[in-house]
């Protein structure tokens, strides 16, 4: 039966609160998240989470660039009157496997010494299967990654036809600040009918086609009956 993965879908935006300006304070940015996600949406297409970024400490009315791992993504953005920077987006970095780190810069045009820095990490939101070819009732070892909602489950939704056939919960909790979880189960819960079966991962206990989510389409084939001698 052979398995093949599923277009990734896009994730939605984070938020990050405003830093008050402080007199006389060096410049700062707001705290990011512990971990954002890049996603694979199509066979050499990513999408990234967005990254709120906020600050404050700058000269009044600054005019600040923003930086993502030293490439500059945003320029001109204007601080207050107090030298507070106003929260905007910026996109995280594209990674294709795995996590690594990454660093948000803001710094005032003409004033080098007027920066700041926030630094998280990035991941892969993926769930990959071992062996890739197994009978449907086999269990298998499933693996993954970028499921970042703090001690939420991970769910798996059978769907056929459209259709919802069944929730089970995957993994209990993900561990580390990119959410990566590592579980054997059977690949179907139950018998399956033959077709083609998409599995949608997430953090949902009711089935949704909302992002964040991650999906893999199983073919169930009938397997020839081999004849009695």
């Amino acid at each position: 039966m052979p398995l093949r993965r599923a277009a990734l879908l896009t994730l939605g935006a984070s938020c990050a609160l405003a830093v008050p300006a402080v007199a006389g304070a060096a410049p700062s940015l707001g705290a990011l998240k512990p971990c954002y996600v890049s996603v694979r949406t199509a066979p050499k297409t990513f999408d990234t989470e967005t990254v709120a970024v906020s600050g404050s400490g700058f000269s009044p009315n600054a005019l600040i660039d923003i930086a993502v791992d030293g490439a500059t993504v945003a320029t001109g953005v204007q601080a207050d009157g107090a030298g507070n920077l106003a929260p905007g987006t910026v996109k995280a970095p594209v990674v294709k496997s795995g996590q690594r780190p990454f660093t948000v810069t803001a710094t005032a045009q003409g004033d080098a010494g007027q920066s700041a820095s926030a630094g998280a990490l990035v991941s892969e939101l993926a769930v990959r299967v071992r062996p890739r070819r197994a009978s449907p009732r086999r269990r298998i070892r499933f693996t993954g990654a970028g499921f970042t909602i703090a001690g939420l489950p991970v769910y798996a939704h059978y769907v056929l036809n459209g259709r919802l056939r069944e929730t089970v919960r995957l993994a209990p909790r993900p561990t580390g600040p990119c959410g990566t979880f590592s579980v054997r189960r059977r690949q179907f819960p139950f018998t399956p009918r033959t077709g083609r079966w998409t599995v949608q991962f997430d953090q949902r206990p009711a089935f949704s086609a909302e992002p964040p989510l991650v999906g893999l389409l199983i073919d169930v084939k009938r397997v020839p009956r081999t004849p009695r001698r």
